[in-house]
């Protein structure tokens, strides 16, 4: 499998796109469960966008059919949701695709990433309900995270100060934009976005009329992270 990734590689480079082709839908549709498929499928996927994206995409899916309990399935998903969204201007598509891969394929190295997408295109497309929703599934896993003794996801700490200002700029829900951005200093101390949570929490306390309460959060910033850009911002708010 990997000499025929390597040949099917070196003739999309020598410009025998047909010959480049059919070596790389082998590797795929013969050793799905193997590296060499999922590297394959980029090389497609890459080559492909750029010609007919929609036909690129039909014959994904089709595939897809077949190999869905293969290893290669959720690349096969993701690279859907990734030309949805993109080349074929598909953003509700693309986001039912990234909300496959964690229902569907919950053991998945990209299952935190497609949540992170989902819940960002959720945001884009005006549905800040289904936006809160995939985050808090994504920030759920930390406690499972905790029991298990498993990693946690890089998205996290993105994935909180998101909720954040999920719920306060379009949800109006400032109580629990609050509660949002102090769970990150609190849940994620080695984060470089902590001061970021309570900048935010500081801001989002005084427009709700706690001035007394965005300062005590700008102190605790100040304390915690002094070379913060957000110092100077809070000496403003509160000299």
């Amino acid at each position: 499998s990997i000499a025929i990734y390597r040949a099917g590689d070196l003739q999309l480079r020598a410009g025998h796109i047909k010959d480049g082709w059919t070596q790389l839908w082998r590797v795929i549709t013969e050793w799905p469960d193997e590296g060499s498929g999922a590297d394959a499928l980029g090389l497609l996927v890459a080559d492909g966008r750029g010609r007919d994206a929609r036909a690129l995409a039909d014959q994904l899916a089709a595939l897809l059919t077949s190999l869905a309990e293969t290893q290669i399935a959720d690349n096969l998903i993701w690279a859907l949701a990734d030309l949805y969204e993109h080349e074929l201007a598909n953003p509700s598509g693309a986001r039912a695709f990234y909300d496959r891969i964690p229902t569907e394929y919950p053991t998945s190295g990209m299952r935190d990433d497609a949540r992170w997408h989902a819940a960002r295109i959720s945001r884009e497309i005006k549905d800040p309900k289904g936006a809160a929703a995939r985050l808090r599934a994504l920030l759920a896993t930390r406690e499972v995270a905790l029991g298990a003794g498993s990693y946690f996801s890089i998205w996290l700490d993105d994935a909180q100060l998101e909720l954040g200002k999920v719920l306060r700029d379009d949800l109006a829900d400032a109580a629990g934009a609050a509660a949002a951005f102090r769970q990150l200093p609190e849940h994620y101390p080695a984060s470089i976005l902590k001061d970021d949570a309570l900048y935010e929490l500081a801001v989002t306390l005084d427009n709700a009329g706690d001035h007394d309460g965005a300062c005590r959060a700008l102190g605790e910033l100040a304390k915690l992270s002094p070379d913060s850009k957000y110092v100077v911002r809070g000496k403003e708010r509160c000299p």
